[in-house]
């Protein structure tokens, strides 16, 4: 079945999969291991800020990720992050949902030095829906449960890290629809938290 035409919120849908499939093999081919305890993270790094990142922040500076539950070979772990996303702008900003039935936006969880995340969710959204505006001064919060690994090799183990320092990512336009009025990252980017892999 051909795609839609160009600029279809469908298309923007494969099109963000895609990249999230990218970045999760290209995770793979770092040698990343969720089962390693990642990066020592030193007392500066865990109180790391991003100045030039307010729009988008979350409720605390480091979070313990817990064994959820005994899955043998495909053990998660996770904790929970308040996310929250104010417009500091004076036009409205616009964040991709995951479907037409949900007030949830789609986000992504990023290594800060480029290493990959055990923490990617692996989306699979059936056409977006309409994107949630978010007025100039508006501020919303998401409480968002974040597990990992999501992904794992041929081999069983496990791809990205589980420990170190992370990022929070929204999909964000300036526009309500049509797929050229990408945000940059200031605007879709949560300054950096520390996440450390309990025993």
């Amino acid at each position: 079945m051909p795609l839609p035409a160009r600029g279809h919120p469908f298309r923007t849908s494969v099109r963000f999969l895609l990249a999230v499939m990218l970045a999760a093999i290209v995770g793979a081919g770092t040698g990343c291991d969720g089962d390693e305890a990642g990066p020592e993270l030193t007392a500066a790094e865990t109180q790391e800020t991003d100045t030039n990142s307010s729009f988008l922040t979350t409720d605390r500076a480091s979070y313990l990720a817990e064994a959820e539950r005994d899955g043998g070979d495909r053990q998660q772990f996770a904790f929970s992050v308040i996310a929250r996303y104010h417009n500091e702008r004076a036009d409205t900003l616009y964040l991709e949902p995951c479907g037409a039935d949900t007030t949830a936006p789609v986000f992504l969880v990023e290594g800060s030095n480029g290493e990959a995340s055990a923490y990617g969710p692996v989306w699979a959204c059936a056409g977006m829906g309409q994107r949630i505006a978010v007025a100039p001064d508006a501020e919303r919060r998401d409480t968002l449960r974040l597990r990992g690994p999501t992904i794992w090799r041929d081999d069983g183990a496990p791809v990205g890290w589980l420990s170190g320092q992370f990022h929070l990512r929204y999909t964000v336009y300036t526009c309500p629809e049509g797929p050229d009025c990408v945000a940059p990252a200031s605007l879709s980017r949560s300054p950096a938290f520390a996440v450390k892999r309990s025993p």
